[in-house]
């Protein structure tokens, strides 16, 4: 499986709230963490017990020599505890996918760090005791805090040994196996941050192999790193994963699973589109060096506007949002042109200020949101909540928002018929469309081209590439 049929693959079970995600220690690469050998290493030294390549087996031998087992422990709990947990870029980005369930394996705190309003079960029994929150973390293997002397629920929460992995599902973690069973035959899963000779993942494929029944299986995928050594195995080991229903994505290096995540970000954002632009006039100074692109007139571009959100109504696009005054003529059109009236469809976010009243559009239509001070921090917010830009006229800031846009991974389409911004954005993306993408596909240059054509060709083309940048296609 190619990233792209990754993205579209998982984005799409992350629409339909049927994903989950399970993280292992390549995560947390370069964090400051041990790795697994590491951990058992220093207790094996003191005990005497020679390395072996089945960790879990090594550990256990480690446990059953003469005083290992508290040996063992106050090792793991010492190294992992004194590393004060630093979220990386990916562990941002991954708490940014609207995903209900977090798996992980790591005894470390470096997800809930990032997202404290996450609900931490920590231990089996932690199950019973859900407080109020709509997004888990099930630290599978147990946890080690920064700065604490023993893992939270005791020893036996804590999976490294052999005879850990054995009692798993039976003796000291039987919820949360069933559960991730269920969440297994029921949810599409994501596996990050392991490699084929991880012992976590080994096992944990056992326990997925154990899981499988008759009948249709979810699709799983997992992002992995062919070895530097590969010698076969790793198409051998990617034919058996694919028979469990497990699809590999073969990365270059783990430096793509950060650019992978940030993709799926920007896939699965809130499916509302974002329309930017503003009327100006023709004797109004230029933003760019050079002749300024043509410009539509405010009452032109007023009836683009309209016509604009009357064709997005028409195309039951799910939503709109706005800043401004074009936006907010799009958005009313759209609200006044869908069969049944819906104000949670169109938003309209306004600079908050000390005035009681609004200053224009002020208009009683859709939600009317007051957040930020700065143009700079309101088009922040809104960039938050939608996967699509659509540009009618504008300058600087119009501009200043494509920049921002596209730094986001978000679609860019620009209506080049109502000028300004618009269609310098256009001009500059035509002249190098193969570097370009809406919707993280090639861009349909017949389509793009309309953009720039006569009103009644341009609008139709618009919404069908706002359709790809939402991914409703």
């Amino acid at each position: 499986m190619t990233p792209d049929e990754l993205v579209r693959a998982f984005g799409t079970a992350i629409d339909a709230r049927q994903a989950s995600l399970l993280v292992g220690a390549g995560l947390s690469r370069g964090a400051g963490f041990p790795l697994w050998e590491d951990l058992v290493d220093g207790a094996a030294v003191q005990v005497g017990v020679p390395r072996l390549d089945d960790f879990p087996l090594w550990a256990q031998y480690v446990e059953d020599a003469p005083g290992g087992a508290a040996i063992l422990i106050d090792e793991v709990v010492r190294r992992i505890a004194s590393v004060e947990p630093v979220p990386m870029q990916n562990h941002r980005l991954m708490v940014k996918l609207p995903i209900s369930d977090f798996w992980t394996t790591n005894y470390d705190a470096m997800i809930e760090t990032v997202d404290s309003a996450l609900d931490v079960v920590e231990h089996d029994e932690a199950l019973v005791l859900r407080r109020a929150g709509d997004r888990r973390l099930y630290k599978m293997h147990g946890s080690i805090p920064y700065g604490v002397t023993t893992p939270v629920g005791g020893r036996d929460q804590l999976v490294i040994t052999r005879n850990d992995y054995e009692r798993y599902a039976e003796a000291t973690h039987p919820r949360l196996w069933r559960l991730l069973q269920a969440q297994f035959l029921t949810s599409s899963f994501l596996f990050v941050g392991f490699s084929f000779d991880d012992p976590n993942f080994g096992e944990i494929f056992k326990m997925i192999r154990r899981a499988i029944t008759d009948g249709p299986l979810m699709p799983h995928y997992a992002l992995m790193k062919r070895p530097d050594d590969d010698d076969g195995h790793f198409a051998a080991r990617t034919r058996d994963l694919e028979q469990a229903g497990i699809n590999v994505v073969e990365i270059p290096d783990y430096n793509e699973i950060t650019s992978l995540l940030g993709r799926l970000v920007a896939r699965t954002l809130p499916m509302r589109l974002l329309v930017s632009g503003s009327a100006r006039s023709p004797n109004q100074p230029t933003w760019t060096t050079g002749t300024y692109p043509t410009v539509a007139t405010p009452d032109d571009l007023n009836e683009l506007a309209t016509a604009m959100g009357a064709a997005l109504a028409a195309a039951d696009v799910p939503g709109l949002l706005a800043a401004g005054d074009v936006g907010a003529r799009v958005g009313y059109s759209y609200l006044q042109a869908l069969d049944a009236y819906d104000p949670a469809r169109f938003v309209l976010l306004r600079r908050r200020d000390d005035e009681r009243d609004l200053t224009p559009p002020s208009r009683r239509l859709g939600e009317i949101r007051l957040a930020e001070t700065e143009p700079s921090q309101l088009r922040d917010r809104a960039f938050d909540s939608v996967r699509c830009v659509l540009l009618l006229g504008g300058g600087r800031g119009t501009l200043d928002e494509v920049r921002r846009a596209r730094a986001a991974g978000m679609s860019v389409v620009p209506l080049a018929v109502s000028g300004g911004a618009a269609e310098q954005v256009w001009t500059e993306m035509r002249s190098d469309l193969p570097n370009h993408a809406i919707g993280q596909q090639p861009v349909p240059v017949d389509l793009f081209d309309q953009l720039a054509a006569d009103r009644t060709t341009a609008i139709p083309a618009a919404v069908r590439l706002v359709a790809l940048g939402l991914f409703l296609q």
